[in-house]
């Protein structure tokens, strides 16, 4: 099998979206997902459905007189109120809002009632931004670090006015520490980056206090990231950059901070790309065998250039004494190893025939050692096919 890294991965990139009907379907057991990054509802569908000049089925106005408090925190309760919103108008989506008579933070704090708030705020009508603010206000930061109400936050900072984001932002600015290294306030300050540029050097700024700790941090590790996406200024990104190609050993080999060096990597400028690179010379036969770095030297090969590429055969084409004192290549080694395969793997995907062929003949020479491992037998009938 894939070795599992579960920590956020930067396709990240790494997240199924969650419908809202679905979820309320499946928490029968009262078991629920914490939010995270992506988890939020796609808004797409119902965009579509709102500009489309069909006019709603009749039976939905109807229905809007039974919606109430009580029935939107009920599993079906919740259910019938998103069906409705489905295929609603602004019109229509304010009626229910008013039914709901939104002056509490029940529903946004609610296992059901927060997905029907979120629909809601998707609908960007003024008049349901307003009542919904006037809950938020005064409790953003309480609301962020709840595990329902921050998607309620992230949903506001996406659809909400210049006026009211900047509300928010304004309200939560004093509490980013702590929210950058919450299990749910994280995701709000990755929206906050995301919507507003002011931001992000006042995140950055706190971040340096504590980088390292933060790029280790199983929640901290996602707000560094965002940062290295978002942030294009040179004089405020080359900074954080510098200081974290100082630790670059410790955080490849990290199970959280790997997923900041595959970023840099891939979001970073060319010439800190080779930094990492020169950075890690020396040491990639080990660490194509380990769990953590295994992933950062399969993304810098995959994103190299052939200059590059070459080095790093060259060097895993090199002698190398294992553990118990047999001589073999870094690739062989790699050949062998649960992790180490995959990085080769990648390897031959990303060359020609010919450097194929020049990895084949190197690893002929090593041919007992590879059919006494189980990851090695894969090899030599991979290089068999050649």
């Amino acid at each position: 099998m894939r070795r599992c890294n579960s920590a956020p991965s930067i396709g990240s990139e790494h997240d199924d979206e969650l419908c809202g009907v679905c979820a309320v379907a499946a928490c029968d057991d009262k078991m629920y997902r914490q939010a995270s990054w992506g988890d939020e509802l796609d808004s797409s569908g119902y965009s579509d459905a709102r500009s489309s000049p069909e006019q709603p089925e009749p039976q939905i106005v109807r229905r809007t007189s039974s919606v109430s408090l009580e029935n939107a925190a009920t599993q079906s309760g919740s259910r019938n109120i998103q069906k409705m919103l489905d295929g609603a108008t602004v019109a229509e989506a304010t009626a229910i809002a008013s039914s709901l008579n939104i002056t509490g933070t029940q529903l946004l704090t609610d296992v059901f009632g927060n997905y029907i708030i979120q629909k809601l705020v998707e609908f960007e009508s003024p008049c349901i931004e307003e009542t919904v603010m006037k809950v938020v206000t005064g409790r953003a930061f309480e609301l962020s670090t709840h595990s329902f109400a921050c998607r309620v936050v992230q949903k506001l900072l996406l659809h909400s006015s210049k006026q009211s984001v900047e509300t928010l932002i304004d309200e939560l600015t004093p509490h980013l520490s702590e929210l950058i290294t919450d299990q749910n306030g994280n995701h709000v300050v990755q929206r906050c980056l995301e919507v507003s540029p002011p931001i992000r050097v006042t995140v950055i700024n706190i971040l340096k206090r504590s980088l390292f700790h933060c790029s280790t941090h199983v929640y901290g590790c996602r707000v560094v990231q965002r940062v290295l996406e978002h942030a294009v200024d040179p004089n405020v990104i080359i900074p954080v950059l510098q200081e974290l190609l100082q630790k670059v050993h410790l955080l490849v080999t990290n199970q959280y901070g790997n997923y900041v060096v595959q970023h840099m990597v891939v979001k970073s400028h060319a010439m800190f790309v080779k930094v990492v690179v020169d950075r890690l010379k020396g040491h990639y036969a080990l660490l194509c065998t380990h769990k953590f770095a295994s992933n950062v030297v399969e993304l810098i090969y995959e994103n190299a250039s052939e200059e590059v590429r070459v080095l790093i055969r060259a060097e895993l084409m090199q002698p190398f004494t294992t553990p118990n004192g047999i001589v073999v290549s870094g690739m062989a080694l790699a050949c062998s190893n649960q992790y180490g395969n995959y990085v080769v793997q990648k390897i031959f995907d990303n060359s020609t025939r010919k450097t194929k062929l020049e990895i084949k003949y190197h690893l002929g020479h090593f041919t007992r050692f590879l059919n006494s491992t189980s990851y090695g037998k894969h090899f030599c009938v991979l290089l068999d096919r050649l």
